[in-house]
């Protein structure tokens, strides 16, 4: 008996493995396709507003620019230093910054700019960086001349990996200080 018990049960396991992949199949056949998101009140659903960080190279923008920017817009500077080897870098690429609240959060209040060391040690020396990844805010003023206010000004630099719900305080943080 053990033997044919034995069979009976690979065979209910594999009846279960197809039925559970037919359900899938039909599942995944039931859903729409992308382009009927927006065609009417009945079909519609809500989009995510960003899908990724626009990211702007810091080969892309000067300082006096950045500056202007930030302060023209009401922005926080976010500033991404680092490098090709850092495996922690790698992991707030792949994860956090991959995460749909991060990502709303910073298009929404931050000016994105990413910081290849490798391409750039000058800006890593200039800005003080020293652990990678960093993150460096600052956020510009204009003055009432419109210019920008230099003691109204502000910034901060934190560094390390830090998981998207982490990461979120940390910008909320930036946005209500700087």
């Amino acid at each position: 008996m053990p033997g044919k018990e034995r069979k009976r049960i690979g065979k209910m396991k594999k009846l279960m493995v197809l039925l559970v992949c037919f359900l899938s199949l039909t599942a995944c056949g039931s859903c729409k396709s992308n382009d009927t998101l927006n065609k009417g009140p009945e079909t519609a659903i809500e989009a995510p507003q960003y899908k990724e960080i626009k990211w702007i190279d810091a080969t892309e923008i000067g300082a006096k620019e950045l500056i202007e920017k930030s302060a023209v817009e009401d922005k926080v500077i976010l500033m991404f230093f680092h490098t090709k080897y850092c495996g922690y870098c790698k992991k707030m690429a792949e994860e956090t910054f991959k995460d749909q609240e991060v990502i709303n959060m910073v298009s929404e209040n931050f000016i994105p700019v990413f910081v290849d060391v490798d391409e750039h040690p000058d800006m890593a020396d200039g800005f003080g960086i020293e652990a990678y990844p960093t993150y460096w805010f600052g956020r510009a003023r204009m003055d009432a001349n419109g210019e920008v206010d230099q003691e109204n000004s502000s910034k901060a630099k934190i560094s390390g990996y830090y998981p998207p719900e982490d990461y979120m305080k940390i910008l909320q943080i930036a946005i209500d200080t700087l």
